[in-house]
């Protein structure tokens, strides 16, 4: 299944042809929220797999969490809970009850006024603070929206992974309903893209949609890792392409893919 990832990733990444310009509310990934069980094993497994991890603030809510962190603003955040002081922290105890894994990821959308005029156009009921979340919209729950988080602490070293990874550029989601996902991800921008038929193999089946700087790729719930989560994995902007599976990375399937979404097969 692995090799299969990154061959459909390949094909996808090779039809982009160079930096897209078209007017897009969503440009690209934000930040992907994994739940963990035992969050400082959950650090030894990560900086085992190269990545330099980033203490959080402290929570007064009872979150303690670690941050995997890239110098455009994209970020993995591994996230855990001692005593649930507040709703927020009580709803990642609940999605802890059924084990570690990821269980929010996040869009780019830089204007809120945007992208709030969508999402009502659409009837959705999006909650605004920090982030603005779909908890209420039926099947979108496990999406938010932010801004990319450049923290005034951030130093260089926190972007210096030993494994190469540079920037989170790709999103894999299995939703219950698609169609609510694709009609969400037409209406912010995204762009459906055809992947190439050659040295597709048995790769996995599913829809790709691109943005200006990345993509989300729509797949069967049959690659879940958890029957009742929807976020598969995550392709991250690396060095030579590799894939780390669920069962090394708290349920996430992690793809590195040396290419950048803006360059062209060609190049």
């Amino acid at each position: 299944m692995g090799e299969a990832l990154i061959r459909l990733a390949v094909a996808l990444l090779a039809t982009l042809p160079g930096t897209p310009t078209w007017s897009s509310t969503v440009r690209g990934l934000d930040h992907v929220i994994i739940a963990v069980a035992d969050l400082e094993s959950a650090r030894a497994r990560f900086a085992d797999l190269g990545f330099v991890l980033k203490p959080g603030r402290p929570h007064a809510n009872g979150i303690r969490n670690l941050h995997i962190k890239f110098e455009d603003g994209t970020e993995i955040e591994l996230l855990t809970v001692d005593e649930p002081t507040d709703a927020l922290a009580r709803t990642y105890l609940e999605h802890l009850s059924a084990g570690s894994g990821p269980v929010y990821a996040g869009l780019f959308a830089p204007d809120r006024d945007d992208l709030l005029g969508v999402l009502r156009k659409l009837g959705l009921e999006p909650s605004v603070g920090a982030l603005i979340t779909l908890a209420g919209s039926s099947g979108l729950g496990h999406l938010f929206f932010g801004r990319r988080n450049h923290a005034p602490t951030d130093r260089p070293g926190h972007f210096a992974h030993g494994n190469g990874a540079r920037s989170l550029i790709g999103l894999w989601l299995a939703p219950d309903d698609s169609s609510s996902t694709v009609e969400l991800l037409t209406r912010l921008g995204a762009e459906e893209v055809m992947p190439r038929n050659d040295g597709l193999g048995q790769s996995w089946e599913a829809r790709m949609f691109r943005l200006p700087e990345g993509f989300v790729a729509l797949v069967d719930r049959r690659y879940r890792s958890h029957p009742k989560r929807p976020i598969v994995g995550i392709t991250l902007q690396g060095t030579a392409p590799r894939i780390i599976p669920p069962s090394e990375a708290e349920g996430l399937w992690i793809e590195f893919q040396a290419r950048a979404p803006s360059e062209s097969a060609d190049e």
